[in-house]
C-alpha cells in the first residue's frame, strides 16, 4: 500500500505489467500517477482513458498531511481503505517500509489497529519494519501491532524476508514456523535491468502456473535463476 501521492509505485507497477499476479497496490492518500472515471468507477494510470467511455481519466483526490483527514468522504479513497481492511484482517505477514505512524496519522493508525485485532491468525503473524531507527524505538512505535516476539527490523529492504523469499514469503515462513522445515533462501540477486529481473523470476512464475493447473506443490529446494531446473 502507498501512503504518499508520488507516482513511483504506479510507475513501477506499469513497468512490470508483463509479470503475472502482481501485488495489489492501494493508494490510501491518492496518487498523482492514478486517474479515475467516476462515472464508471474505473481506475487506471493518469495518462489512460476510461476503457468503457473512452474519456480521459481525471486525477484522484490527494489527502495532505494534516492532523484530521477524512478517509470516507471521497469514494475512491474510501474504497482503498475498505480494501486495506480486508487485507489486514487476513494478513499473515506485514512489512512496513518508511512509514513512521506519525501523530498526524493517529486516526489511520487506530483504524488499522482495530482491524488488525480482528485477524484470526494474528498470534502467528509477523510484523517487519524497514527503517533506519533502532529496533527498540521501532518496537515502541509499533508495540500495539506486535504479538510476543513476532517482530523484525531492518535498515534496508534487501535484508527482509520478502527479498530472501520473493513471491514465497508466507509459504517459506509457514514452512519454517508451522512445519519446522525452513526453506532454502532464494534472495533476489544484484541486477542491473528490469529485463534481468523478469528473467530471474520466470522460474517462480512457471511454478505458480503449474500449481494453478494441477496443484503441484511449491518446492522449497529448487535452485532458482535464469536457468532450467
Amino acid at each position: 500500500m502507498s501512503w504518499h501521492w508520488d507516482p513511483l509505485l504506479a510507475q513501477a507497477h506499469e513497468r512490470n505489467l508483463t509479470i503475472e499476479n502482481l501485488p495489489m497496490i492501494l493508494y490510501l492518500h491518492g496518487s498523482v500517477g492514478i486517474g479515475l472515471c467516476n462515472n464508471h468507477h474505473a481506475m487506471g494510470f493518469a495518462w489512460q482513458d476510461c476503457v468503457k467511455c473512452g474519456k480521459k481519466l481525471v486525477p484522484s483526490r490527494l489527502l495532505f498531511p494534516v492532523k484530521e483527514k477524512d478517509y470516507t468522504n471521497d469514494e475512491f479513497i474510501a474504497y482503498q481503505w475498505k480494501q486495506l481492511e480486508w487485507y489486514l484482517e487476513h494478513a499473515y505477514w506485514i512489512t512496513i517500509f518508511g512509514y513512521s505512524a506519525p501523530v498526524a496519522d493517529a486516526d489511520a493508525r487506530n483504524l488499522m489497529l482495530k482491524i488488525w485485532h480482528k485477524n484470526t491468525v494474528r498470534d502467528f503473524a509477523q510484523v517487519d519494519v524497514v527503517d533506519i531507527r533502532t529496533k527498540a524505538d521501532l518496537q515502541r512505535t509499533w508495540r500495539d501491532f506486535i504479538v510476543r516476539e513476532n517482530f523484525g527490523s531492518y535498515k534496508t529492504a534487501r535484508e527482509t524476508y520478502m527479498f530472501t523469499h520473493p513471491r514465497r514469503t508466507c509459504d517459506a515462513f509457514a514452512g519454517a514456523t508451522m512445519q519446522q522445515r525452513p526453506w532454502k533462501d532464494n534472495p533476489i540477486p544484484e541486477l542491473e535491468t528490469i529485463h534481468e529481473l523478469h528473467e530471474w523470476i520466470s522460474p517462480l512464475l512457471a511454478e505458480e502456473r503449474r500449481y494453478d493447473e494441477d496443484r503441484t506443490p511449491f518446492s522449497d529446494r529448487l535452485v532458482f535463476g535464469p536457468i532450467a531446473y
